[in-house]
């Protein structure tokens, strides 16, 4: 049997739908996988915005949506230390998602995902909530695009509305 083949690995992804969101109040979505011998970091990533560059006056979590409906700053994806979280604490409230890989999938994961080993995030593009943008990403538009290409199908996760997640949760959920 061919080792490409091989399905050796659980990927998933997670989302606390909005309406469950005690801390911010957004919703959060987040990729997770089987945590493998040479991971020093733990299997999660999500995609975030690189607080210190959000202007004073948008600062509050308040205020979020005002700004990144129109605005980016730069982005990250990290070790997603709140995911973890929520899935140990909203367990009952969270959809997941999961599918078996194969080691090329893996090896595709760990490439696309990998954050050195004396790091936390990894900068990459710009985090905004502004549906005009295709190539910012908020946390879901981002999960989305990694898992499309992770499984070498553009076309594996497909939503109309990849930054909202009331729209994500309805199309690839279908709740």
């Amino acid at each position: 049997m061919h080792t490409n083949k091989l399905y050796i690995a659980k990927l998933g992804i997670g989302l606390l739908p909005a309406r469950y969101d005690r801390i911010l109040g957004f919703g959060h979505m987040w990729l997770y996988w089987t945590k493998q011998e040479n991971d020093y970091h733990d299997p999660f990533r999500g995609y975030y915005p690189v607080e210190e560059q959000i202007p004073q006056e948008y600062s509050d979590y308040s205020k979020w949506p005002r700004f990144f409906s129109h605005c980016c700053v730069q982005g990250e994806y990290r070790v997603d230390v709140t995911a973890m979280d929520i899935m140990n604490d909203f367990r009952d409230k969270i959809l997941l998602k999961e599918w078996t890989i194969t080691q090329n999938q893996l090896l595709r994961l760990q490439e696309r995902c990998h954050i050195p080993k004396d790091k936390r995030a990894t900068f990459e593009g710009y985090y905004s909530w502004n549906k005009r943008q295709p190539g910012w990403h908020n946390c879901s538009s981002w999960i989305i695009h990694i898992i499309n290409h992770v499984m070498n199908n553009p076309n594996f996760l497909v939503c109309n509305s990849p930054k909202r997640l009331s729209i994500v949760e309805q199309e690839i959920w279908d709740i």
